[in-house]
């Protein structure tokens, strides 16, 4: 193998590994963003339970 071939597999080994980088950057940032979702979710589900619960309370006095 002499230096031309060396450096285009180099150069593609590096391209290879930027578009897999960026391929999982993407997936990690989607699963990142259902992540922040399912928390409002649950943040919301908290806020009307606790305000039920306090309806509860006051209904009860």
């Amino acid at each position: 193998m002499d230096r031309a071939e060396f450096i285009i597999l180099i150069g593609l080994g590096f391209l290879v590994c930027f578009l897999f980088g960026r391929m999982i950057n993407k997936i990690w940032k989607k699963l990142w963003e259902i992540h922040d979702k399912i928390d409002w979710i649950e943040q919301d589900i908290r806020n009307k339970n606790a305000k039920e619960m306090e309806k509860i309370r006051t209904n009860t006095r």
